[in-house]
């Protein structure tokens, strides 16, 4: 009796098995167009769909650099329309909420203008050298923050996306390197991060950011509008602002995005990528605060040497400078939240959310400032 038993366990185990497995879809071309609906921080479908995309996209560009060409973008946007053709109930709709606004664009150039005569004024060879944040300060600017909202909440860490324990075991020998890597590490290297974490809040801090002026929303405003949405969960925080750049790295004209026209310029560029600095800024922050400053600090010096290749060789000073120093700010606030002795003692400095108290912009002044 009891070996029948077993023998209709074994079974029934086998039979769900071979269901949860059935179900999920491992087409190519359907992990370029997979979403999540809901948040989900365990997510097999996902798991599978985002280690073979990557997989996809890697074989393309190690096949353009053994035939000596630099591999070029766009292969993902033609995978995607490809996907629609076969599954068009997972069509990706755009963005409504954070649409091309080309009035507030055409705003932004004269205030573009402007800043740029203040960088050449101050009369550096090479403006792009100076650092454009100060670490210290900048993390001062971050407890000022969370000083400020103590009243409305706590902060606390938050879970972060791993891949699930079945993904690891059931697909090891079909991406075993990318399994091996953190999940957000992947995710970010290939800005899919709304696609695969999606937080749910995005489009509430996308229509918060579009109430403001052009030019006029710096980090802490920012920051201070996710952690508020998130109420205290510093991961998700960082995470909603990510996903909400995310979604439009590959966007033609992204800086005339709604929301890019209401960022300020933070770097010594006067050529800056204001989309290119925000994203990378975040996303170096959310990699540093959920997985160290080593790890996220030598994940941006590999992303530099790719930058670097995929450019042409044209370097990238500031941006660069922005992934090492975002790398080590979110290590930072892990570390802060360690700290319930200093979470306590924060103290109300106003000062501390001033752009020119942790920015180092010469569109500021250009006193003290060195190459």
């Amino acid at each position: 009796m009891k070996t029948l038993t077993y023998l209709i366990l074994y079974i029934f185990a086998l039979s769900v098995y071979a269901q949860s497995n059935k179900a999920i879809n491992k087409d190519v071309d359907f992990s370029f167009i997979y979403r999540q609906s809901e948040f989900n921080l365990q997510d097999e479908q996902g798991d599978v769909s985002l280690c073979k995309s990557i997989v996809q996209t890697g074989v393309k560009q190690i096949g353009d650099l053994l035939h000596f060409k630099i591999p070029q973008g766009g292969f993902k946007d033609k995978m995607y329309e490809k996907a629609v053709l076969k599954y068009p109930e997972f069509i990706i709709p755009e963005d409504l909420g954070n649409p091309y606004d080309l009035k507030s664009f055409e705003a932004t150039k004269s205030i573009d203008v402007e800043r740029t005569k203040k960088i050449l004024s101050c009369e550096l060879k090479k403006p792009t050298k100076v650092d454009p944040i100060k670490l210290d300060s900048f993390m001062k600017m971050i407890q000022q923050v969370i000083s400020e909202e103590k009243n409305n909440f706590k902060p606390f860490a938050g879970e972060v996306h791993r891949w699930s324990k079945q993904s690891r075991r059931k697909y090891f020998f079909e991406c075993p390197l990318i399994l091996q890597a953190p999940k957000l590490l992947a995710m970010l290297a290939t800005g899919v991060s709304f696609r695969f974490a999606y937080t749910g809040l995005e489009d509430f801090l996308v229509e918060e950011i579009s109430h403001f002026p052009v030019r006029s929303l710096y980090p802490h405003d920012i920051f201070r509008m996710s952690y508020r949405l998130n109420k205290g969960n510093l991961y998700l925080t960082l995470l909603t602002i990510e996903n909400v750049f995310s979604r439009h790295w590959t966007a033609p004209q992204r800086e005339s995005k709604r929301v890019t026209t209401r960022l300020a310029h933070i770097t010594n560029d006067p050529e800056n990528d204001n989309f290119g600095t925000w994203y990378h800024l975040f996303g170096t922050m959310l990699f540093g605060y959920s997985h160290g400053s080593f790890i996220s600090w030598s994940a941006g010096v590999v992303e530099a040497g790719g930058s670097l290749v995929a450019s042409g060789f044209k370097g990238e000073t500031q941006e660069n400078k922005i992934n090492l120093m975002g790398a080590r700010i979110g290590g930072r606030i892990r570390r802060l939240l360690k700290s319930d002795q200093v979470l306590n003692q924060l103290t109300s400095e106003p000062r501390y959310t001033d752009p020119r108290f942790y920015l180092n912009l010469l569109e500021f002044d250009c006193e003290n400032k060195k190459n």
